[in-house]
Parts: structure tokens; C-alpha cells; sequence
């Protein structure tokens, strides 16, 4: 972990991400056309549910369209978690072949971070709790949605 640690920002100005783990990144909007195909990513998850571009945009890039909502008024309803697993779950497959990940939204903040954190739970066997440390020390003012935070606290590290 200290290695990424030292190397967490990404170096092109244009791709707006932070390392959380080896193959994974969270971030805000990515740029479209072959930026991040030429950057390594193999795998991208769109998470703001107001930008979903064609995957078509984003060439030679495996796209996962998992749009939600980041209200911080109310609590995810069943269908936006649902989403946000299964989009975590593909982010873990991606993981276990060592392919390098990028999970977005707006900001990189939200819904990037409930997805990310869902995953390095998954993929490391940790609570979800310890899980949104890691996306919070790795990207500043990641997970600041509590109704997110809430769900990610009941999560105990799950059963290998």
C-alpha cells in the first residue's frame, strides 16, 4: 500500500483518478476517445446516472454502465444497490485478471466510491467499513454521502 501511496494521483491532467489499489482507480468524469485505452484501462464503470455515454466513446475499453443517484437525503433504494453490487462484483472479476480498472462519476466522490468500496470489500476480505477507509485515504473527500457510508458500515467482511 505505500507504494501506491507515493504514485495515488494519475499523471495525465485529463484523467482526473487516484489509485485504491494495484489495478484500481476511482475517478470523476473520464474523457472520451483513446486517453484511457493509451493509459492502461481496460475496464470502466460509469456510475453518474446523468453521464452515460456510449460505450462506443471510449475505444478498446470494456464499458459497465451502473448509473445511480447520489442524493444524500434518502437511502439508495434496493434497485440502485443492486446495481451498484453487481457493477462491483464485474470490477472484482476484472481485479482477479489483473486488468486495470477506473470506476467514475460526477465528482469521483459518491457513486464511484460505493462501488469501489463494494469491491475492495469483495476483493480483499474486509468490512465495508474498512473498505470506504481505503477509498477515503486514497481519494480526499471520497464517500462524504452518509445514507452510502451507512450501508457500507453494516457490511462485515465477508466469508471466504
Amino acid at each position: 500500500m505505500t507504494d501506491l501511496l507515493i504514485l495515488s494521483r494519475f499523471d495525465d491532467q485529463d484523467i482526473d483518478a487516484h489509485a485504491l489499489d494495484t489495478n484500481l482507480w476511482q475517478g470523476a468524469i473520464p474523457p472520451q476517445g483513446p486517453k484511457l485505452q493509451q493509459a492502461g484501462f481496460q475496464l470502466l464503470v460509469l456510475c453518474a446516472m446523468e453521464h452515460q455515454p456510449a460505450a462506443t466513446e471510449f475505444p478498446g475499453i470494456e464499458v459497465i454502465h451502473a448509473p445511480n443517484d447520489d442524493t444524500n437525503l434518502r437511502h439508495p433504494t434496493r434497485e440502485e444497490l443492486r446495481i451498484a453490487v453487481a457493477a462491483a462484483s464485474r470490477v472484482v472479476e476484472a481485479l482477479r485478471n489483473e486488468r486495470k480498472v477506473l470506476v467514475t462519476c460526477w465528482a469521483g466522490r459518491n457513486r464511484s466510491g460505493l462501488v469501489s468500496a463494494l469491491a475492495l470489500r469483495e476483493y480483499l476480505g474486509i468490512s465495508g467499513s474498512a473498505a470506504s477507509a481505503m477509498v477515503r485515504m486514497a481519494r480526499p473527500d471520497s464517500l462524504t454521502n452518509s445514507q452510502f457510508q451507512a450501508c457500507l458500515d453494516r457490511l462485515q467482511a465477508p466469508r471466504i
